[in-house]
């Protein structure tokens, strides 16, 4: 089966195999899936066509799945749902969520793994904006710094 984690033949892994390792390392049975609202404005495109504000015929909007864990803490992931590609230019969004706050969140990217802290959001009393975040056709997680395990050199 061609659309496995892993080539056929040689099981080489495929770029999906490192996006599924890296969320299990930062995802587990702590976190329940929560109905959060939230919006999205597209800051830039970057190379996916038909997603801005002005492209009102292309389906592709950006997908957000949320969870809370046990001790109160959140994760936040988000994607858009795109044919597979080459990444050239990557899109950029601020990204609206209510009802939730974060104290140190980073950016997980899940397909290289690397941790980013945030420094540009808004932490209102009721809803966080996290401004000019990368968004792709692979997941992006959001969470408090805290409740990931960082690699130190």
């Amino acid at each position: 089966n061609e659309k496995c984690l892993l080539e056929n033949p040689g099981m080489k892994p495929k770029p999906g195999f490192f996006a599924y390792q890296n969320l299990c390392s930062v995802f587990d049975s702590r976190f329940k899936r929560i109905d959060v609202k939230h919006s999205v404005k597209v800051i830039s495109t970057g190379c996916f066509y038909g997603i801005g504000s002005e492209d009102d015929s292309f389906p592709s909007i950006p997908l957000l799945a949320n969870f809370k864990s046990d001790k109160g803490k959140y994760l936040l992931a988000y994607w858009l749902p795109w044919h597979p590609l080459e990444l050239i230019d990557e899109a950029f969004i601020d990204l609206t969520i209510q009802n939730i706050t974060f104290t140190n969140p980073v950016l997980v990217n899940l397909l290289d793994g690397k941790v980013n802290e945030i420094s540009n959001f808004i932490r209102g009393e009721k809803e966080t904006t996290f401004k000019n975040i990368p968004m792709a056709d692979y997941p992006f997680v959001i969470m408090e710094k805290d409740d990931v395990e960082l690699e130190t050199n």
